[in-house]
C-alpha cells in the first residue's frame, strides 16, 4: 500500500474489497487493521461489504450518525431505529447463515466435477453420433477416404440416416473399409450406392447414400459395397496427368523456340496475310455494292420484259387483224376475179359464134 508512505493521520478506503473473493477480502481487511494498529491511523472505509464492518464502527449514510459497536444487542437496537442498518444487519445474518462449511464446499466441488464429467461424456457422444439403438451395419470399400472421420454422418437426400462407426485398412493394406451403421428401421438395399461428399469451405466429409432400384433384396448385416470416390484435385494433378502436362509444356517450349528462329519469315507472312485481308475486304465491299444494286437491275429487267411482252402482244393482235383483213380482201378479190373470168369467157364464146367460119 503506497498510501502510508507519507505517514498520514487519516486513510480513506473506497470499496477496498469490491470484486474480491472472501479469502482476498479477509487479507485486505487484515492489512487495514494491522496498519491502523501499528501507526495509529484513523481509517475511513466506504464499502458495501457487510463482513468488513463487523469489527468497526458503522456510519449510516442516511442519518450521518454513528450507529454503535458491532455487538449483536447493539445491532438489534440499531435495526429497530434505522432502516438502513436494519437491512445491513439482516444481510449480515443471512451471510452468516449462508457461509458454507468446509464439508459443504467439498460436496459442491464434487457435484461440479460430476456434472462436468457427465457434460463431457454427453458432448463426446453427440460429436461422435453415438446411437443407443443400432440398425443395419454395412461395409463400404474405398481407395481413399481423405479427411473422413469416425462419427461422420451418413445422409440420404440430405437427411441424416446413420453414421460412420469404424475406419479400418482393407486386406491389401492400401485401401480402406468404412463401416456404416444406420438408424433402426431404415431400409438399405443391395443396389444402393455410397459416395464420399465434401461440404462447406473447410471440406468436412460425410457419406451420401444413393437409393438404388426398388424391388431388390435388403442389405445383409456386414454386406460389402464398392464406394464411389469423390472428385479430388490431388488425384487430378498426380500420376499420368502431371506427365501429360510436362510433355505439353515441353512441346510448347519447342514451338516457341521455332517461332523465335523464324520470326522474320513469320513477320513477312503476317504482312502478306494483312495485305490479302485488306484486298479481300475491298472485294467484299464491292460485292456488297453489287449485291445491293442487283434488286434495282432486276426491277429494270422485269419492267423491260413487261414492256416487251406488251409490245409483242400488240404486234400479235395487229398481225391477227391484218391477216383477217387480208383474208377478207383476198376472198373479195377472188370473187371479183372469178366473175371477171366468167365475163371474159362469156365474151369469148359470144365472139366465136358471131365470127364467120
Amino acid at each position: 500500500m503506497r498510501g502510508d508512505d507519507l505517514e498520514p493521520r487519516y486513510l480513506l478506503y473506497d470499496e477496498p474489497t469490491s470484486g474480491l473473493d472472501p479469502a482476498s477480502s479477509a487479507i485486505v481487511e487484515s492489512m487495514m487493521k494491522r496498519l491502523q494498529a501499528e501507526r495509529s491511523i484513523t481509517s475511513l472505509v466506504v464499502t458495501h461489504d457487510i463482513d468488513l464492518t463487523r469489527s468497526s464502527r458503522t456510519a449510516s449514510r442516511s442519518s450521518k450518525k454513528d450507529v454503535s459497536s458491532p455487538s449483536p444487542a447493539t445491532r438489534r437496537r440499531s435495526a429497530r431505529a434505522h432502516p438502513c442498518t436494519s437491512i445491513s444487519s439482516k444481510s449480515e445474518k443471512g451471510s452468516a447463515r449462508k457461509m458454507p462449511s468446509k464439508a459443504s464446499r467439498v460436496v459442491r466441488v464434487f457435484i461440479i466435477i460430476i456434472v462436468a464429467v457427465a457434460a463431457s461424456a454427453l458432448l463426446y457422444l453427440l460429436v461422435n453420433n453415438f446411437q443407443f439403438r443400432r440398425g443395419t451395419s454395412i461395409r463400404v470399400h474405398f481407395a481413399s477416404v481423405g479427411d473422413l472421420n469416425s462419427g461422420a454422418w451418413v445422409r440420404k437426400a440430405g437427411i441424416k440416416v446413420g453414421s460412420v462407426t469404424r475406419l479400418e485398412p482393407a486386406e491389401d493394406e492400401k485401401t480402406v473399409i468404412v463401416t456404416l451403421t444406420f438408424k433402426p428401421g431404415l431400409i438399405v438395399r443391395s443396389t444402393d450406392r455410397f459416395a464420399l461428399v465434401a461440404k462447406g469451405i473447410l471440406g468436412d466429409m460425410y457419406m451420401e447414400q444413393k437409393t438404388g432400384a426398388k424391388g431388390f433384396s435388403l442389405a445383409q448385416e456386414g454386406q460389402l459395397y464398392e464406394g464411389q470416390q469423390p472428385f479430388s484435385i490431388t488425384d487430378l494433378l498426380g500420376g499420368d496427368t502431371m506427365n501429360m502436362v510436362t510433355d505439353l509444356a515441353g512441346g510448347l517450349k519447342g514451338l516457341i523456340d521455332v517461332l523465335k528462329k523464324n520470326e522474320s519469315e513469320i513477320d513477312s507472312t503476317l504482312k502478306d496475310i494483312s495485305l490479302t485481308a485488306r484486298n479481300l475486304r475491298i472485294v467484299t465491299d464491292r460485292a456488297v455494292v453489287i449485291t445491293d444494286s442487283v434488286p434495282d437491275i432486276t426491277r429494270q429487267i422485269t419492267g423491260s420484259i413487261s414492256e416487251l411482252q406488251a409490245t409483242v402482244d400488240d404486234v400479235s393482235n395487229t398481225s391477227r387483224r391484218l391477216l383477217a383483213r387480208l383474208e377478207k380482201n383476198l376472198d373479195s378479190s377472188s370473187e371479183d376475179l372469178a366473175a371477171t373470168m366468167k365475163s371474159v369467157r362469156a365474151s369469148s364464146a359470144t365472139s366465136s359464134r358471131r365470127s364467120p367460119p
